[in-house]
């Protein structure tokens, strides 16, 4: 009977162990958990700051490219609206080319501002944590193509100067509605 106790006391003694070691091993686990959420939360906040700051970038960039565009627009309307309009004293048709440019400078003028106060806005949405897209992901969507009131991508039969086509007469070219490249 001694050896019997002997036994089961070191059966005891080893059930006791294990379950110590699994008790120490939960408890571990635990304090893991813990402490992955915690780094998966923190992973996850870094990512959506650089996130928001490559927004921010991109739309600072956007910015500084339409301002620097605008600037140099301006100049070179104005000196092909003088040419067109000396032109227009041998070409009377360059007078709708001149009316054109000048429309087209005077709405330039018109929605940049509003464009750049825009962009301002979403840059302050994105700095709040309210940001949707970036702007590499919306020129993916709209395939890189500015549309200021619906109008670009319009096709129409045109007689203007400022068409652009193949053929040599004026009723084989078609508007694309941007300039010639």
């Amino acid at each position: 009977m001694f050896g019997e106790n002997d036994l089961v006391d070191n059966l005891s003694r080893h059930l006791d162990r294990a379950r110590g070691k699994r008790d120490a091993l939960a408890s571990d686990v635990t304090t893991l958990t813990a402490q992955i959420a915690e780094i998966e939360a923190r992973l996850s906040e870094e990512k959506k700051r650089r996130e928001r700051n490559h927004v921010l970038g991109e739309i600072e960039a956007i910015k500084k490219r339409i301002i620097q565009t605008a600037s140099a627009f301006a100049p070179v309307v104005s000196e092909l609206c003088e040419a067109t309009e000396m032109a227009a004293a041998v070409v009377p048709e360059a007078r709708e080319l001149n009316n054109f440019l000048s429309s087209v400078a005077t709405e330039v003028e018109t929605v940049v501002d509003p464009l750049l106060r825009e962009l301002d806005r979403r840059a302050d949405a994105v700095r709040a944590g309210h940001a949707a897209r970036t702007p590499s992901r919306i020129c993916a969507v709209t395939g890189s193509v500015a549309t200021i009131h619906g109008m670009s991508g319009n096709s129409m039969p045109s007689r203007s100067l400022f068409a652009v086509g193949s053929g040599s007469k004026l009723s084989d070219v078609e508007y694309t509605g941007t300039s010639p490249a």
